[in-house]
């Protein structure tokens, strides 16, 4: 299994928590890039797909999903750039 659907799967383990936003970050050499699921906001989406990712060198990989029941707006999307 390639390291984009091994966070994808566990992430989908909690999906009933939140099925209306997903986002991902990678800490590869020090530094963090974001990632978007297709479940992802369009609006509020940002970096590349997580299917696009270089797992290669990614020392710690973050998965999230989110409920919109508290902040109804993009600025809610997490984890945030």
């Amino acid at each position: 299994m390639n390291g984009a659907a091994f966070i994808e799967d566990m992430t989908n383990l909690v999906r009933h928590r939140g099925p209306d936003d997903e986002g991902y970050h990678l800490i590869a050499s020090g530094s963090a890039t974001a990632y978007h699921g297709a479940e992802s906001n369009p609006e509020s989406r940002s970096g590349s797909p997580i299917q696009q990712a270089d797992f290669s060198s990614v020392t710690l990989a973050m998965g999230h999903r989110r409920l919109s029941i508290l902040d109804l707006s993009n600025a809610g999307h997490q984890p945030q750039p």
